[in-house]
């Protein structure tokens, strides 16, 4: 499938998924034998997602998808830390993804954090720092949803901004980057 056609996919799958009728379960039987095949043969994701590390956000589950289909890496926020665009820069190098997917979602807690945070230079946890930096992003925002969009779209430039191996990547198109939202109550992802 074409670069151009992973996120008709994903969409495809989120439009099974958010009307109920899921069908990534496949019979038991199935689902041993392609375990044992992705462990024998390793993996070969065409999609990484950046996503926050909210219970509720489970990509495989929202884009209908089953086990080896995605390189998920999930932090509070879906903030591009180092340690996720090394992960990413992993997916493009020796996995050759074709898109990563930077997937927020509404009502966002660590968004939220960052914009009720009164005091964004303090810096004494590792949880004070993640929050000052989504802060930095959307401390002009006048909504959480405009903030979750904008944290989104800055965490999907900054993958191309801070890694070159991504930059390049996405300048030979070999690799697109989509910017997403995941809606709690409707189930549906729409791009930002």
């Amino acid at each position: 499938m074409a670069t151009t056609n992973v996120w008709e996919d994903l969409i495809s799958g989120n439009a099974l998924f958010a009307s109920g009728k899921p069908n990534f379960i496949q019979e038991s039987n199935a689902e041993v034998s392609r375990r044992e095949k992705l462990a024998t043969e390793g993996q070969q994701p065409r999609v990484a997602v950046l996503t926050c590390a909210d219970s509720r956000v489970s990509p495989e589950l929202i884009f209908n998808k089953n086990l080896g289909e995605l390189f998920v890496i999930r932090v509070a926020g879906n903030v591009a830390t180092s340690e996720a665009i090394g992960s990413l820069e992993y997916a493009v190098m020796a996995l050759k993804t074709e898109a990563i997917v930077v997937l927020g979602h509404s009502k966002c807690g660590a968004v939220t954090g960052a914009m009720d945070c009164k005091d964004s230079a303090k810096k004494e946890t590792a949880l004070d720092r993640l929050l000052g930096d989504i802060a930095g992003v959307v401390g002009t925002c006048n909504s959480v949803e405009e903030g979750i969009n904008k944290n989104t779209t800055h965490s999907a430039r900054q993958l191309e901004t801070d890694s070159t191996i991504i930059k390049d990547a996405v300048d030979k198109g070999t690799l697109k980057i989509i910017s997403a939202v995941y809606d709690l109550h409707s189930g549906k992802v729409q791009q930002v």
